[in-house]
């Protein structure tokens, strides 16, 4: 990132801290941006989905589909080849439910699909690139909506596969436990716990899912007066054997999330969001996908006679890293009961 780029985004969050100020109890919020980093190794694997730490009441079921569309451009070279390439464009849909049984628990399922191909985004990709002063850069040497999804680290391919119009990746289950009630000044911060399995039943082989089951757990909180709230998340995956890269994947991986929730009306939310990672992948020769992921997100939420829906875009925060050149999101839910 440019560093234009990085005081424009300290200047933001510095005015939403100082506006940020408790003045009454908490008004009507969102909660934080439902994205994730969509680089297609990580998406093999088990991710968190940003949640908030109160809880819904007791017979509410929310159902939500989304959908995500990612550019990337990743190329590590090596002695004739390449040890990684990675030019696609990644959709991602998702379709989601949540139903609370009790006011203290809920649950929640995940159904995703991904599609891989060239795309058409590499154009604007480059231009949006020019805006923020990092125009040319590892394009300037490929072909614009080329597709290659290949990973040989060594004198093995692990992934040269094609593209993918649409395919079922892996289902997540998750439960969400409230451990304390709260959110506004007069009572603390809310505290809740979220534990997710993901089952493998997407196909290894072609990408859409890492052939084993992971298992992740986060602490979610969540405070703020009545126009700004924070929302975090601190948690652990453990990745099981990958059926394509379980010698290169790291053993346990730690996420966190920091969100910035400014509401000016009870149907409007604005977000400013920052996601990370400790690496996935380890000992290849790939600063690109060994290092940290950071991602920013900024996006609205809002809410009318039970629909729901948000639009987002993500931004990498670290040029070498896993997080994707940028991400678009949009969702539409309905909310049904209390």
């Amino acid at each position: 990132m440019s560093s234009r780029w990085t005081h424009l985004v300290c200047s933001v969050a510095a005015l939403v801290l100082a506006l940020g100020t408790p003045v009454a109890a908490a008004a009507e919020r969102h909660g934080p941006l439902t994205v994730r980093t969509q680089n297609p190794l990580h998406l093999l694997y088990l991710g968190p989905r940003p949640a908030r730490a109160t809880l819904p009441s007791a017979g509410a079921l929310a159902l939500e589909v989304q959908a995500s569309v990612s550019n990337l451009l990743e190329r590590t070279p090596m002695v004739g080849g390449w040890a990684q390439d990675l030019d696609l464009e990644i959709w991602r849909f998702v379709f989601s439910a949540r139903y609370a049984p009790t006011r203290w628990i809920d649950l929640g399922l995940q159904v995703p699909l991904l599609r891989f191909d060239g795309g058409f985004l590499d154009g604007p990709t480059d231009a949006w690139h020019g805006v923020i002063g990092n125009s040319g850069g590892r394009r300037a040497n490929v072909r614009r909506d080329r597709f290659s999804y290949r990973l040989a680290p060594t004198s093995q391919v692990l992934y040269d596969v094609d593209e993918v119009a649409i395919g079922l990746s892996d289902l997540t289950v998750d439960v969400r436990v409230r451990l304390r009630e709260g959110g506004d000044p007069s009572v603390g911060p809310a505290l809740a716990l979220q534990v997710a399995g993901k089952l493998p039943t997407g196909s290894w082989q072609d990408a859409l899912g890492s052939g084993a089951p992971d298992l992740g757990a986060w602490i979610l909180v969540e405070h703020g007066g009545r126009w700004l709230a924070v929302h975090g998340s601190l948690g652990l995956v453990v990745p099981g054997p990958a059926r394509a890269l379980a010698g290169i994947q790291a053993p346990a991986v730690l996420t966190w999330m920091a969100a910035a929730e400014l509401t000016p009306t009870p149907a409007l939310s604005v977000l400013v969001q920052v996601l990370g990672a400790t690496p996935r992948i380890l000992g290849i020769q790939s600063s690109n996908e060994t290092g940290v992921s950071l991602d920013l997100a900024l996006g609205v939420r809002g809410s009318a006679r039970g629909w729901t829906w948000q639009i987002a875009f993500v931004e990498d925060l670290i040029t070498l890293g896993p997080s994707v050149d940028f991400t678009a999101m949009a969702s539409l839910g309905r909310t049904f009961g209390p």
